[in-house]
């Protein structure tokens, strides 16, 4: 037994097998820290990504809403101007009520765009 312990050649190489695997662990140990912080990077990376994106397309639709809500005003005045004229004599050679129901079926025929009915004419005095 004695022989054993008294061989230095084996304990030094115990000894430098030892610190192999020491060294490994921490090696390890080192690149998984390494892994996660990259990771950690990466999402961080992505989340701010994705907020970008998202805060970009509320933007853009925003955008589409004030231009297509602009539009709409546009064509409303448009509408308004264009039939201001006609309505305004139709209605300058009737009662009061019977302008008011001259506009709203002429609002109704040019919204629908159908021709006004025998009916809707008689009823309006013409």
């Amino acid at each position: 037994m004695s022989e054993r312990n008294s061989n230095p050649d084996a304990s030094r190489s115990v000894e430098q097998a030892m610190n192999q695997v020491l060294r490994a662990e921490r090696d390890a140990r080192q690149a998984i820290a390494d892994c996660e912080r990259e990771a950690h990077e990466r999402v961080h990376t992505a989340q701010q990504r994705a907020q970008r994106i998202a805060s970009r397309t509320d933007e853009r639709i925003t955008a589409i809403h004030q231009h297509c809500k602009q539009q709409v005003h546009r064509e409303i005045r448009a509408l308004e101007h264009r039939y201001r004229n006609v309505l305004h004599i139709e209605l300058s050679s009737h009662s009061d009520e019977t302008a008011l129901t001259t506009a709203i079926n002429y609002l109704a025929v040019t919204l629908t765009d159908s021709e006004p009915s025998a009916t809707a004419t008689k009823d309006n005095g013409e």
